[in-house]
């Protein structure tokens, strides 16, 4: 079984639970799942976060991933996206909440986004990101680390991890529970 299969277990047991603690949402309808998993992987060159001296990556023995699920019951919907990555800026969050709202219709304020904070991961914002490139700047006219901006590339990824088009694939799903006392 894959991390990522796991993961998705464990969040539909602990959604499981949630349900099972409220009984209105017993009665509300069928309960629907669905995941989706887009890779972020920068290229090659890109530098990388986790340390406070500058590393380059040299190549890719694993991508990263944007990894989303979204549950549904009646008229309400919730999505959790993870990130192979060190952090979440902030505008990216945000935005990516505003946007999957206006384009899946899924409440802003029902879509979480989390990074699982590898270490390997780019170096793509924060103090420590604008230091480097400065230096990289003030050496050599520009920075070879970046040839491309990162951030825009990460929200638009998280904004098309369109899970909704995944309930094709899982359809609803029940789940079974009981009560042991």
């Amino acid at each position: 079984m894959t991390r990522v299969q796991i993961s998705i277990m464990t969040a539909c047991r602990l959604l499981a639970v949630v349900c099972v603690a409220t009984p209105s949402v017993l009665f509300a309808g069928p309960f629907e799942a669905g995941t989706a998993t887009v890779e972020i992987t920068p290229p090659v060159g890109y530098r990388m976060s986790g340390r406070f001296h500058e590393r380059i990556s040299a190549g890719t023995k694993d991508p990263l991933l944007a990894k989303a699920i979204v549950f549904s019951q009646g008229d309400v919907t919730a999505a959790l996206v993870c990130c192979d990555i060190i952090e979440i800026d902030p505008r990216v969050a945000h935005e990516s909440r505003r946007l999957i709202a206006v384009e899946l219709g899924i409440a802003a304020e029902n879509v979480s986004i989390a990074a699982t904070h590898a270490h390997t991961s780019p170096l793509y914002w924060g103090a420590l990101r604008d230091q480097f490139h400065k230096a990289a700047v003030a050496r050599e006219g520009s920075d070879p680390q970046e040839v491309f901006d990162y951030l825009p590339l990460l929200g638009f990824v998280l904004r098309s991890t369109n899970v909704r088009n995944s309930f094709e694939i899982f359809g609803p799903t029940t789940v079974h529970h009981h009560f042991v006392l």
